[in-house]
């Protein structure tokens, strides 16, 4: 039992294979290391915004990581399955929440858990994509109960081309994702007065400045 010992820098579970159930960390506050390779526990919490720097963590279905400003990268360590690209994946997270933890590569990690269902992420940065990428990677997945119906996410993303629909579409998706595009293409029809007769189809682009 580690109860509310605040003073806590280091925890060593590993390999105590009776640890089947969530782990609620939050009152650690200082704790900076954790090992727990071994275990089943499903989810832990850690404190927000607390000194975390080093954590092996088990086969998890929930990762909450909020306000870690230590740990790195690198240092995060999630018991996975290696792909047949030879990258680290983690098909048992479904629950996905990374919040203020800048260095976290939000999108690597993202993209690692294959089966992710519910996501939250703040600041997440997608580089340059397709509106193609978010058809099959990104609308499949959903918010949290009582957030939103779609992963919330906030950060930033560009676009080398869009149509309008295809901006609004995300838009309305991800309201406070930060959209860039290097072209906005968009189709414009002029009908007669029988309404059936075109006048004008026309595809118009528009370049951005941002």
């Amino acid at each position: 039992e580690t109860g509310e010992n605040a003073l806590l820098e280091e925890l060593d579970l590993t390999n105590i294979s009776g640890l089947k159930s969530t782990q609620d960390f939050e009152a650690l506050i200082n704790l900076k290391k954790l090992y727990a390779f071994g275990t089943e526990i499903p989810s832990i919490t850690f404190a927000q915004g607390g000194k975390l720097e080093y954590a092996e963590l088990p086969a998890l279905t929930t990762l909450t990581l909020k306000g870690l400003k230590y740990l790195t990268d690198s240092n995060l360590k999630i018991t996975g399955v290696t792909n047949a690209d030879g990258n680290m994946t983690y098909p048992s997270i479904v629950d996905i929440t990374v919040e203020d933890c800048p260095q976290i590569n939000s999108l690597a990690l993202l993209e690692a858990c294959p089966n992710a269902v519910n996501v939250k992420f703040s600041n997440i940065d997608f580089g340059t994509k397709t509106y193609e990428y978010f058809e099959e990677n990104i609308f499949k997945l959903r918010g949290f109960e009582g957030e939103t119906s779609n992963a919330k996410l906030t950060g930033s993303v560009r676009f080398e081309s869009l149509t309008g629909a295809q901006f609004n579409e995300i838009k309305t998706r991800y309201p406070n994702l930060v959209i860039a595009y290097n072209a906005l293409a968009s189709t414009i029809k002029f009908m007669d007065t029988d309404k059936e007769t075109v006048l004008v189809d026309e595809d118009y682009t528009r370049n951005s400045e941002n």
